[in-house]
């Protein structure tokens, strides 16, 4: 009589054998080579850096809202001030 054969060796044996050339696909059809990788970092690099050199600084940021509020200042105190009396004249009328 012959021995009796474990079935289960067969069907995981086929399972793996399934799944090395599903991976193997998968490899062909997503896989980036080395070459690829290293270009996409170096352009994700260089975007950052354009992007982080058009970047205002605190400093800027401070000057510009500064600037704001003197001109805010300056139109305000435009608008309040009285009319100065036009008959007093000044040291540049008087010419003899």
């Amino acid at each position: 009589m012959n021995t009796p054969v474990n079935l289960n060796r067969f069907r995981k044996a086929k399972n793996r054998a399934d799944k090395d050339k599903r991976a193997q696909d998968n490899r062909v059809k997503f896989g980036r080579t080395k070459a690829e990788k290293q270009r996409d970092a170096a352009n994700e690099a260089k975007r950052l850096a354009k992007l982080d050199g058009l970047k205002r600084s605190d400093r800027d940021k401070q000057d510009i809202s500064l600037d704001r509020r003197v001109s805010e200042n300056e139109s305000e105190d435009a608008s309040t001030e009285k009319p100065q009396d036009k008959s007093i004249k000044s040291d540049k009328d008087t010419s003899l």
